[in-house]
């Protein structure tokens, strides 16, 4: 019985890895262009009853779903019997649905968002930048030359602009390490003109680290804090940052892009996000080496 399991179950695992659809997940209404609405509490909120699969696969974006409906995250925690679909659904659309004139705010990283992750300036790069002794031509230069990766600076901000063109009314607030060493008015300089029009303002400086690591979830509890601070009570927040560790318990909020920065695909899940509200960050990649860990895993390796 061990074996017919594993044996589906590697079945199912190669038509993922594939980009089939897994088998035993529901078949995707007409229109849905990943069909992989199943897990981490995802549901269509014209089909609320519909029951979705084992917490593993979810949608690439929430509303790219199905280019007909919105489809909103349960952020709580995955269905559950005890938790009716419809009922953990019509519950967060009810508290979460934004008004159209909703102030909007986009915590925007840098590194690994307008460029490769890899293709961050040097911290003395910055200072210089501040100091006046280089200008913006120069930093860029500078920083595509001592870039651990093959990056320009920017090279992807082009696209970024792109995205937020059809709402004009999205305000930044820049959430990268860059604010460390640069003011806002300084920020605003080292980047693109139609981005920095928008900057609002900065995250406060407060220390992102300790001893043992990274602060999971400093990020999202800064925003929180600029947004008391400056923004009307009614106003909306996003993301926009590689690392989800930042954002932790604001994993709602979040619209996680690639390493290499803003691709199309980040591009179209920021701009659902913003009609939203409501994030998306990357569904886990099921790989062989998460395969070969696994239960069933480690059943197919008994003798």
């Amino acid at each position: 019985m061990v074996a017919v399991a594993a044996a589906k179950y590697v079945s199912s695992s190669k038509s993922v890895l594939a980009g089939a659809r897994p088998v035993g997940l529901p078949r995707p209404k007409r229109g849905c262009e990943f069909g992989r609405c199943a897990a981490e509490g995802q549901v269509c909120a014209s089909d609320a009853s519909r029951r979705v699969a084992a917490a593993t696969f979810s949608c690439v974006s929430f509303a790219d779903c199905d280019p007909t409906r919105t489809v909103f995250p349960i952020v709580s925690s995955p269905l559950t019997p005890q938790q009716p679909a419809k009922e953990q659904s019509m519950q967060f659309i009810q508290t979460h649905q934004p008004a159209e004139d909703t102030e909007m705010y986009l915590a925007l990283d840098l590194d690994g968002v307008l460029h490769h992750h890899a293709g961050a300036p040097l911290v003395s790069q910055c200072k210089a930048f501040a100091g006046g002794r280089i200008g913006r031509d120069e930093l860029i230069s500078l920083a595509s030359e001592s870039a651990l990766w093959p990056s320009i600076l920017f090279e992807r901000a082009e696209m970024f602009s792109r995205t937020i063109t059809a709402a004009p009314s999205v305000k930044i607030v820049i959430a990268s390490a860059w604010r460390y060493d640069l003011s806002v008015a300084q920020l605003q300089a080292a980047l693109p003109a139609e981005i920095a029009a928008r900057v609002a303002g900065a995250l406060d400086n407060d220390r992102e680290q300790d001893s043992d690591g990274l602060l999971q979830g400093i990020r999202g509890r800064l925003m929180e804090r600029w947004m008391a601070q400056h923004a009307a009570p009614d106003a909306r927040w996003i993301a926009l940052d590689d690392n989800r560790a930042y954002w932790s318990g604001y994993l709602h909020r979040l619209v996680e892009c690639p390493h290499a920065g803003i691709d199309a695909a980040t591009s179209r899940r920021l701009k659902a996000a913003i009609r939203t509200g409501v994030g998306s960050p990357r569904p886990p990649m099921v790989t062989p080496a998460r395969i070969q860990h696994s239960a069933v895993g480690q059943a197919l390796a008994l003798p």
